[in-house]
């Protein structure tokens, strides 16, 4: 009885210590940029911090920049664009191939094992048609023959969300928004959208 009186006593500074980030919970990093370079930056300031890193543009537009062998974590990026939105970095994509074609779906699931480490778990979409089931073996060829959808967001109390995928070609994808420039950078474009009608 005593034991129980203690835990129902405890409960609740364990839920204010998870929000607090003390022992016993997790003080998550903000969803802010990616790859080290924070939303909003210019696109000048995003060259400068990437030249700082060691690499240089290949593709340069008004509204995009790529670059290309990325360092991404543990995985090599072979292409990775910055987006912009009145001149500030809204949107950002990093492309990954996996190393193995059979080993795919194992090589997306680390990478979203490594996303989850850094900013918790994240909300999972494995929806596999019929014949094909989550732990068959057959991920990959339910992947490439378009029997299932893959993907995983994480949001947090941050100024972005991060949406990872792996398509029927077996390309990993994983997109960063920031959200109140995507909003408006979306309602902008459906304006211009709807003046076509």
């Amino acid at each position: 009885m005593k034991k129980i009186a203690l835990i129902l006593i405890l409960l609740p500074f364990y839920g204010f210590a998870q929000n607090l980030g003390f022992p016993g919970g997790k003080d998550l990093p903000n969803i802010s940029g990616m790859i080290g370079i924070p939303f909003g930056k210019t696109k000048f300031e995003c060259i400068t911090l990437m030249k700082a890193k060691g690499y240089v543009s290949i593709s340069s537009k008004s509204e995009y920049l790529t670059f290309k062998n990325v360092k991404y974590g543990n995985y090599k990026a072979p292409s990775v664009a910055f987006y912009f939105y009145k001149g500030k970095f809204f949107q950002g994509l990093v492309i990954l191939i996996p190393n193995a074609e059979p080993k795919a779906f194992d090589e997306y699931e680390s990478l979203v094992a490594d996303i989850n480490e850094k900013y918790d778990e994240s909300d999972p979409i494995r929806d596999f048609k019929t014949p094909y089931s989550l732990g068959d073996g057959y991920e990959v060829t339910a992947i490439m023959g378009g029997y299932t959808e893959i993907s995983d967001t994480w949001k947090n109390k941050g100024l972005g969300t991060i949406v990872a995928k792996i398509n029927k070609t077996l390309l990993i994808t994983v997109d960063y928004y920031h959200l109140d420039m995507t909003a408006s950078a979306l309602k902008e474009q459906n304006t211009k959208n709807l003046m076509d009608f």
